[in-house]
């Protein structure tokens, strides 16, 4: 059953929604769900991320089983009780994040810190509550600050390389990661071609954890840091 609703075969069909953050793709696929095909429950793969499909989902009292690594405690909420997922919350996920990063032996004497983070609300309470408030308070304030697009994979991209120069002009040291993979990819992509090889530290926000054991080459992940609330990453 589902939410309280018996379901029995046919138990649904399976449907490619799109790779990565295409929201316009999402935003047909969570359309033709829930208003064409009118479906009880959608299991989805294919990072429903915006507080905006979250919440649609609710409004038509459809069961959302998602990744949904980029929400926070209030669409959660909002959304509940048609909403479920194994992630932690944003905010969770930032006071792990730096309370692994200061627990440890990552920031030393003389470290410079830069901080890449999302855009989007969520995100905006993470840093602002959680990672630069204790980064500061710890006397390692983060010098630069960029943050990247959750929902236009080209921008993603090109800003966490645009994010590379600004890192080095400002001579950081040590990234502290809070963005999504695309914008992981363009950043550790640039930095080995430029030669330029700051520590990382990872969170479990986006999969950033299991996406830099996976994808970032050794080159650059050297010494880097990993930070997760959920024991499914293994790196």
């Amino acid at each position: 059953g589902s939410n309280g609703r018996r379901t029995g075969p046919p138990l649904g069909h399976a449907r490619a929604a799109a790779g990565g953050v295409d929201a316009p793709r999402l935003a047909a696929t969570r359309a033709k769900a829930t208003e064409d095909d009118k479906v009880e429950a959608f299991i989805d793969r294919s990072f429903m991320i915006s507080d905006d499909l979250v919440t649609c989902f609710a409004k038509h009292k459809v069961n959302l089983v998602s990744f949904l690594a980029l929400s926070g405690n209030a669409i959660l909420a909002k959304a509940s009780p048609y909403v479920a997922t194994t992630q932690p919350t944003t905010e969770r996920s930032a006071k792990a994040f730096v309370e692994g990063i200061l627990s440890s032996a990552y920031l030393t004497k003389g470290a410079v810190v830069g901080v890449v983070a999302d855009e989007g609300t969520p995100v905006d309470t993470a840093l602002n509550s959680f990672i630069l408030p204790a980064l500061k308070k710890a006397g390692f304030p983060a010098k630069v600050v960029t943050r990247t697009s959750v929902s236009d994979n080209s921008a993603a991209t090109s800003q966490g390389s645009a994010a590379v120069l600004k890192m080095r002009s400002a001579g950081v040291t040590h990234v502290v990661w809070f963005a999504n993979f695309l914008a992981q990819l363009g950043f550790a992509n640039a930095a080995s071609s430029q030669g330029y090889k700051p520590r990382y530290a990872w969170s479990d926000y986006a999969g950033g954890v299991g996406d830099a054991g996976f994808y970032i080459s050794e080159d650059q992940n050297k010494d880097s840091l990993a930070v997760s609330v959920l024991t499914s990453y293994v790196v």
